[in-house]
């Protein structure tokens, strides 16, 4: 399959900071493949090897077969299509919104983004509901327009390490989700992706 451009350079960084296959008994998404954890996959009701279960069975299927061309269609149609990532005509927003959704989920990308659409300009009032609506997009583009885009982008990276340190300083939780052991590859791959972005100062 033929990617666009921008996706292609997006999923460079993204493939860098997810690989191999993990089963950290901390990390809420269960065992993961490149990124593609079990909890995605429930999620987004995606039956890998078509046996009507989703299972680790499932991510087992992607690491024996070392399957990185399916698991590039799942994260383009998942974190690129389905956030609409073409719409927004500033390439390093794009990469960030894309590897954020990867990482975090897209209800908290969209988030993110809300947040720092906010912080640039107040007068929006975005509802930070995780749903990105036409007032989000609206908004979204004319920051761009405006030549706004990259500091959108700065911010929105800034938004992604505060929730990050929200979740690794209220660790551990009741639930016994502790988040303390992802503390530094999280900052450490924000920091590469404002490198990677552009976006350094």
């Amino acid at each position: 399959m033929t990617y666009p451009k921008n996706f292609t350079i997006a999923n460079l960084f993204t493939q860098k900071w997810e690989k191999g296959f993990v089963n950290h008994p901390k990390d809420p998404g269960g065992v993961t493949y490149n990124g593609v954890s079990l909890r995605f996959l429930k999620q987004t009701k995606f039956d890998v090897n078509g046996d009507g279960v989703i299972d680790a069975k499932d991510i087992i299927e992607l690491y024996r077969k070392k399957d990185q061309a399916k698991v590039d269609l799942i994260f383009y149609q998942a974190f690129w299509v389905d956030q609409k990532l073409d719409q927004y005509p500033c390439l390093s927003l794009q990469i960030g919104l894309y590897d954020t959704g990867v990482n975090t989920g897209r209800t908290q990308t969209a988030k993110f983004l809300q947040r720092a659409c906010n912080a640039i300009s107040p007068s929006a009032k975005l509802d930070v509901d995780g749903i990105i609506g036409k007032k989000s997009v609206s908004v979204t583009l004319e920051l761009i327009h405006y030549g706004r885009g990259v500091e959108l982008a700065k911010i929105f990276v800034v938004k992604r390490q505060d929730f990050h340190d929200m979740l690794v300083n209220n660790s551990p939780y009741r639930d016994g989700r502790d988040y303390r052991p992802f503390a530094k590859g999280w900052r450490n791959r924000v920091n590469d992706l404002k490198t990677y972005i552009g976006i350094q100062k």
